[in-house]
């Protein structure tokens, strides 16, 4: 036996000795076949939330008088301070309340923004000058 042939020949009593083809055979992953996948079944970004999103209780006339007192109050749902259906001061024999949801605890008729908004514009279309814009507003140099 030649002395090189010693370095070639694979050793079977060594773990080490496995040649590299075979190796990658044994150890290669499959890849999973590519799935086929719908226009609608593609993942779609999440409805960005808004901040000020209500909720609201619904009942019935039959209901009882702890979420009667409650009424249609809107509760901010980020405070968590909307209290849990049934009340603990439900006298009913089975509760059937339930909540709404809505995109902004404020209701429509009771925006507290839309009254300077509109002494703004009126003032606008009055034609007078707005002297807030332009010039510089502040201290008298003589102040100083």
């Amino acid at each position: 036996m030649k002395f090189s042939a010693l370095f070639t020949a694979p050793l079977a009593y060594m773990p080490f000795s496995t040649p590299a083809t075979e190796k990658r055979e044994k150890t290669a992953k499959t890849a999973p076949a590519p799935v086929k996948r719908s226009r609608s079944a593609k993942v779609k970004k999440p409805a960005e939330l808004k901040p000020y999103r209500g909720i609201s209780i619904v009942f019935e006339d039959c209901a009882c008088e702890a979420v009667k007192k409650i009424g249609s109050k809107r509760f901010l749902l980020s405070d968590d301070d909307a209290p849990m259906l049934p009340l603990p001061a439900c006298d009913a024999a089975r509760c059937d309340c339930k909540y709404k949801h809505h995109d902004d605890r404020r209701e429509e008729e009771h925006d507290r923004r839309f009254s300077s908004t509109l002494r703004t514009d009126l003032y606008e279309d009055s034609g007078k000058e707005n002297r807030r814009a332009g010039k510089r507003r502040g201290r008298r140099k003589s102040d100083t």
